[in-house]
């Protein structure tokens, strides 16, 4: 639901009985803020989102005005990211007109159409966000307001909110847009449309993060009076986070989108690594034949040991371990069914009996977990083969539509696509929010003789997939690559 100034008497502080300006009114309407000048946006930290929740707790809980003084900088922030990606946009629109005049046959009508409608959704999010900042600012100008800081705080929430809602779907349509534009370009012009592609999706990418943090936090302060917030959920920080927990949840998750595709699904087993010799075994993971008997509690780890944990954005870890995981899956899967040349899953897993495979007939995945100073290091082992083409391609945003990529959205796996093929996104955007906070993810083609000593057996090639977690949480934002 949107919301204006325009003709809002409930701005008003009701127990004065008073009505905005038409100074406030207007100044909402033209969207002029003494910070829409700058188009740099600032540079946030986990610290930084974590503090402006703990801040707002700190003040008043009947008097929200502080709170919006430190909802002020964040939707200022956010202003200018969907600025950034407005120019990117144009950067686009250019490339493709530039492109249609060299007399491709790509019909580009619908190429066209994509940018224009974002062009559209853009502009009117942003003057939304606009709209806000004059009332923002005024109220953190005058000792007197005659904005009623509550109802402030409750329609920024909602246009936070809503902008988060309005965007999280464009990603779909960005790529569909890039494989059909990608044919038509020179060699001279990809470089440039693979830049404001990148750029695009790194503005939005912070421009999402601080849209839905910002209406979490409202709606948590919002809330406080009738449910004690989680003090380990900060918005869409969440502190505390155990490495196996995460590894656990997202093996479920990868095993879903796999099974649904090919009927079964590789063992993942959990192996103790050298930084964390014992470390717990989560109990919906096979044990390793070195830990096997051995007796395991959700909520235990083994003697001596403990579980690693961390401060970060949550749903984006899960996405990109998923992702690995369910690449690792797939391919397992794929490669072993097409090396048989049988008909179809259902025959192949009733009659494979290889040695070293599990119940299905599939090479099992070995997870480990490396608890270092500074990281928290995820590594998966699949026995696939390796990677048949240059592993830094695989990361580039729509470069294959293989079993490689996987789309964000799983409502959509369910109405269009399986669910381990998609647009080629996944990759690029789990590096992304790996990379946003100083994590990274990659890829290492392995041979069977390299593998690390605590192996119970020897390894088939394949690929180590690497997701590397920081515990700093005073890193900036950084600019992906």
């Amino acid at each position: 639901m949107s919301c204006s100034f325009h003709g809002s008497a409930h701005w008003a502080d009701r127990s004065k009985n008073s009505a905005p300006s038409f100074e406030v009114i207007s100044r909402g309407f033209s969207a002029t803020s003494s910070y829409l000048a700058s188009s740099r946006p600032t540079l946030w930290s986990i610290d930084r989102l974590i503090d402006i929740r703990q801040e707002g707790s700190e003040k008043d809980h009947q008097d929200p005005t502080k709170y919006n003084a430190l909802f002020l900088e964040l939707v200022q922030d956010i202003t200018v990211r969907l600025e950034q990606q407005q120019g990117a946009l144009v950067a686009l629109e250019e490339l493709i007109s530039s492109s249609a005049k060299k007399g491709n046959d790509v019909d580009l009508d619908r190429a066209y159409k994509t940018i224009r409608d974002f062009q559209h959704l853009y502009k009117d999010t942003r003057k939304k966000c606009s709209m806000l900042l004059p009332a923002l600012e005024k109220q953190q100008s005058e000792e007197s307001s005659s904005i009623d800081p509550l109802l402030l705080l409750r329609h920024t929430q909602t246009t936070l909110l809503e902008t988060y809602t309005r965007h999280s779907l464009t990603m779909e349509s960005l790529a569909e847009m890039v494989i059909q534009v990608r044919s038509t370009l020179t060699d001279d012009s990809t470089p440039a449309w693979n830049e404001a592609v990148l750029r695009f999706i790194r503005a939005k990418v912070g421009q999402q993060l601080l849209a839905e943090h910002g209406s979490l936090l409202a709606k948590q302060h919002l809330n406080e009076k009738k449910k004690q917030p989680d003090p380990n959920k900060m918005g869409v920080i969440s502190k505390g986070i155990s490495a196996w927990e995460l590894v656990e949840q997202s093996v479920t998750e990868a095993k879903h989108l796999c099974e649904a595709h090919y009927l079964h699904s590789p063992s993942v087993i959990g192996i103790p690594s050298e930084t964390s010799p014992t470390i717990f075994i989560p109990q919906s993971l096979s044990p390793s034949p070195t830990t096997a008997g051995t007796e395991t509690k959700d909520d235990e780890s083994h003697e001596g040991g403990e579980f690693p944990t961390f401060t970060n954005v949550r749903p984006w870890l899960q996405f990109a371990l998923v992702e690995l995981l369910k690449n690792s899956m797939a391919i397992t899967a794929h490669r072993q069914l097409m090396a048989t040349g049988v008909d179809g899953p259902q025959h192949y897993y009733e009659t494979s009996s290889a040695d070293g495979n599990d119940e299905s007939g599939l090479h099992p995945i070995f997870v480990q977990v490396h608890d270092t100073d500074d990281f928290v290091e995820i590594e998966i082992l699949d026995q696939a083969g390796g990677i048949e083409d240059d592993s830094s391609d695989l990361f580039s945003f729509c470069q294959t539509q293989e079993l490689w990529d996987r789309l964000d959205d799983q409502q959509t796996y369910a109405q269009t696509r399986s669910p381990v093929q998609g647009l080629g996104v996944g990759l690029c955007m789990s590096r992304m929010y790996l990379q946003h906070f100083g994590g990274m993810v990659e890829l290492e083609d392995r041979q069977e003789d390299n593998l690390p000593p605590e192996f119970p057996q020897a390894l088939k090639k394949g690929v180590t997939s690497r997701l590397r977690i920081p515990k700093s949480t005073s890193i900036l934002e950084q600019n992906p690559s």
